[in-house]
């Protein structure tokens, strides 16, 4: 790092500063970086209880862009937060305003550690569901803390956020084409299209639109594109909903998600190698996320979920056993061993985990196995015997 780097400090702290100046110019009592949180605290006044603008999403989102997009970023998450009003405090208050909101399997991971846990569950896989609060110019979500301050319980609110949802959908009015389209809701933060996949029977009541079974692509935190389940035509949906995926600022799946016939609910689409490389790809990113995360705090070597190709198999996932490496392991469809001696061998990632005896490791977001030390000679045996070709 040049002198010149360490007078002006980090990219994360120069970022800060912008955010900073921003929130000064509001004309708050009181307003300061904690580098340690990642955050601008701030005070309006000598009795305000103050607030706090986390910068992880934000500073990842503007990675890429030029000073004009990232000023313009700012401004708004600023804006929202100066700008929203107090959260209701009762449950009478607050229950109208809860929305059931679907993101990433990692999302929050990065909060400070400050801050207080929020309400989630698993949704779809490495996916999940939480509850927003909808103020008029900011999301608010839900935290554990709250269900005691209310006195109710997470299926209350999980009930109350999703019939909420129901009722916006009633307002939603839809002709069915002549001919089956292709449809594609851009949501401005009021319609919550996304989160409406979670609701029965939303999906499914596409079909007459979409000329088939629906099938539908949620590439970021705004966009819903359904089409149906053509072969000819999702050979050209899932490339398109990777390229989105891949270019968003806030990323959420670029898998296909359909409807399970015999139970009406909302699955991964998993059939042919479109489907297939969108689910490793989906798997692979959120694994990525929380490595990032879970580097920092443990002493432990954490594996990433990588994505592979063969001619015979098509797309699968590889975990790496490191020798004599405290290693936590993502699930994945192959284990791969490999020492100086030979090349790397595949066994699939169950009968690994059953012959090294490993269990999940708990708590945390997605499935991972400690795997402490190198499988004893007698076990390596037996893997070796049981290797696959990929």
């Amino acid at each position: 790092m040049s002198l010149l780097d360490r007078i002006r400090g980090s990219d994360r702290d120069r970022f800060a500063r912008r955010v900073l100046d921003r929130v000064r110019a509001h004309g708050v009592a009181k307003a300061w970086y904690d580098a340690e949180q990642f955050t601008v605290e701030f005070q309006r006044g000598p009795d305000d209880p103050g607030g706090s603008v986390f910068l992880g999403n934000i500073f990842r989102e503007c990675q890429g862009a030029d000073r004009a997009e990232r000023d313009e970023r700012i401004g708004r998450l600023v804006e929202a937060v100066m700008n929203t009003p107090p959260v209701p405090q009762d449950w009478v208050g607050v229950k109208p305003l809860l929305r059931t909101v679907l993101r990433v399997a990692t999302y929050g991971l990065g909060a400070p550690d400050s801050a207080r846990p929020l309400l989630w569950r698993p949704a779809l896989p490495y996916l999940i569901e939480l509850v927003g609060i909808d103020m008029p110019t900011a999301l608010a979500y839900v935290t554990l803390d709250k269900l005691d301050e209310w006195g109710v319980t997470a299926f209350d609110v999980y009930d109350a956020a999703r019939a909420n949802l129901a009722e916006l959908d009633r307002d939603r009015e839809m002709q069915t084409p002549d001919q089956p389209a292709l449809i594609r809701f851009v949501d401005d933060g009021n319609g919550y299209f996304i989160s409406r996949l979670m609701l029965p029977g939303w999906l499914a009541s596409l079909a007459p639109h979409v000329g088939g079974t629906p099938v539908a692509f949620i590439p970021d935190n705004h966009t819903v594109l359904v089409g149906s389940d053509d072969p000819g035509l999702l050979e050209q949906l899932f490339p398109l909903a990777e390229e989105e995926y891949r270019q968003a600022s806030r990323p959420l799946s670029p898998v296909g998600y359909t409807v399970d016939l015999s139970s009406g609910a909302v699955v991964p689409y998993t059939a042919g190698p479109s489907a297939r490389r969108a689910c490793a790809l989906l798997a692979s990113g959120e694994y990525q996320s929380e490595s990032e995360f879970l580097m920092r705090d443990e002493d432990v070597y954490v594996a990433n979920l990588l994505v592979a190709e063969s001619p015979h198999s098509g797309v699968f996932t590889v975990a790496s056993w490191a020798r004599d490496v405290d290693t936590l392991l993502p699930r994945a469809d192959y284990v791969a061993f490999s020492s100086e001696q030979d090349s790397p061998w595949f066994v699939p990632f169950d009968v690994a985990m059953a012959e090294a005896g490993l269990q999940p490791e708990s708590p945390l977001r997605l499935e991972r196995f400690r795997a402490r030390q190198w499988p004893a000679p007698e076990v390596m045996q037996r893997l070796r015997a049981l290797a696959e070709s990929p």
